[in-house]
């Protein structure tokens, strides 16, 4: 392990999650006074964030000659790979009902959806452009986080425990970089 280990874990685990949280307080606030939130420089400037940190952690990996197995790029064909196909479909056919959900979901039903998300609706795409970058985003967080809090996150906490627990550290620690979304939204996350 070397200081760059400590440092990027210090950035991505702790620096990015503090800066993200009153980086949005600070979005609430401008939007309270009346600012146009700019979703799409919202979405790039997260998206170009976490790649940032994605390709420090690639480049640290490399550097020291590491597998790239033990971050999740090795591919086994065995039941576990199986299991995870099959729960992987399932979780997607639940997605793909509830987007038809919200798609046939008249006006009334939209601002419930809106309203039951509370200062987050402000992070909601409102066009095809937004929601366009959103789902770039969306992809972005999908690699870049699994990557950084499953793989190497793990990996440097399983030096100071057993991996079992750096599991659940990692995964706590995972929904507390979230806690911007309410504290209430951590254990969901």
């Amino acid at each position: 392990m070397t200081i760059f280990d400590h440092l990027l874990v210090l950035a991505f685990a702790v620096a990015y999650p503090i800066a993200g949280y009153f980086s949005f307080q600070r979005l609430l606030a401008r939007a309270a006074a009346g600012e146009t939130v700019d979703r799409s420089q919202l979405y790039l400037r997260t998206g170009l964030g976490h790649w940032i940190l994605f390709f420090l952690a690639i480049v640290a990996w490399a550097a020291a000659g590491r597998h790239f197995d033990t971050l999740g790029f090795g591919l086994r064909l065995d039941t576990t790979f199986l299991i995870g196909v099959v729960l992987t479909l399932a979780a997607v056919i639940v997605l793909l009902g509830q987007l038809r959900h919200v798609a046939n979901a008249d006006e009334e039903m939209l601002a419930k959806y809106r309203s039951s998300i509370g200062k987050l609706s402000l992070m909601v795409p409102q066009n095809g452009n937004e929601l366009a970058r959103f789902y770039g985003l969306s992809l972005t967080a999908g690699i870049v986080e699994e990557v950084l809090w499953r793989g190497f996150l793990i990996w440097y906490l399983a030096y100071f425990m057993p991996l079992w627990a750096a599991a659940i550290v990692s995964a706590i620690g995972f929904g507390l970089g979230h806690a911007y979304q309410g504290l209430a939204a951590v254990p969901r996350v």
